[in-house]
């Protein structure tokens, strides 16, 4: 489950490139993702 929800994180990363905003990855990725899964 670990390696899914890495390589979700990786796309995700890799979409949003500014990597300024990686103290709110996390989280945007989370309320960003739910809804698509």
């Amino acid at each position: 489950m670990t390696s899914v929800l890495n390589a979700f994180i990786a796309d995700f990363i890799t979409e949003n490139q500014p990597a300024e905003d990686t103290a709110t990855l996390p989280l945007d990725f989370f309320s960003d993702a739910e809804p698509r899964l």
